[in-house]
C-alpha cells in the first residue's frame, strides 16, 4: 500500500528513514528476484532468497560480513534455519556459497561469499539501469 505522504514532506518534517542494516527486523515489500535461477540450480524459494541476500552483501567488500542472526531477521526465519540453508547451499551437489573463517574485532567470524558458479549465473543478466538526470546512462 503507497503512501500520501511524499518523502521530501517527511524530510522536511525531520522523520528519518532507517536504516535497513542497523535494523533487520524491517520487512521487504518486494524483491526483484530471477526465477530462472530457482529452476537452474534446483534451488527452493528459501535457498534462493538467501542466495540473491549474501550476493547482495557481499558485492561491496567481497564477502558477507552479517551475522546468521541477522540474516534470520532479514528473511523472518529462525537461526537454525539459516545454519540447514546455509549447509545445503554449500554442500554437493549445489555448492554455491563458499565460507572463510577470521579473526574480526577480537572474534573469530565466519564470512560467505557466492562461488564462481553462482557469479557466472548472475552476469548474464542485466544491471539495473543507473538513472542521472532523467536520462538513462
Amino acid at each position: 500500500m503507497r503512501s500520501n505522504i511524499s518523502r521530501r514532506r517527511i524530510k522536511n518534517q525531520g522523520i528519518k528513514f532507517p536504516n535497513l542494516m542497523a535494523e533487520p527486523s524491517l520487512k521487504f515489500q518486494y524483491v526483484k528476484f530471477y526465477w530462472l535461477a530457482l529452476t537452474e540450480f534446483n534451488l527452493s524459494p528459501a535457498q534462493g532468497l538467501l542466495m540473491y541476500l549474501v550476493h547482495g552483501l557481499s558485492r561491496r567488500k567481497g564477502w558477507c560480513f552479517a551475522s546468521k542472526a541477522v540474516l534470520a531477521k532479514f528473511l523472518n526465519v529462525s537461526k537454525p534455519t539459516i545454519y540447514s540453508l546455509l549447509k545445503e547451499l554449500e554442500g554437493p551437489p549445489l555448492q554455491l556459497i563458499e565460507r572463510k573463517n577470521e579473526h574480526l574485532g577480537g572474534m573469530n567470524s565466519t564470512l560467505i561469499r557466492p562461488t564462481q558458479r553462482w557469479e557466472q549465473f548472475y552476469k548474464k543478466f542485466p544491471e539495473p539501469l543507473k538513472v542521472a538526470k532523467g536520462k538513462a546512462i
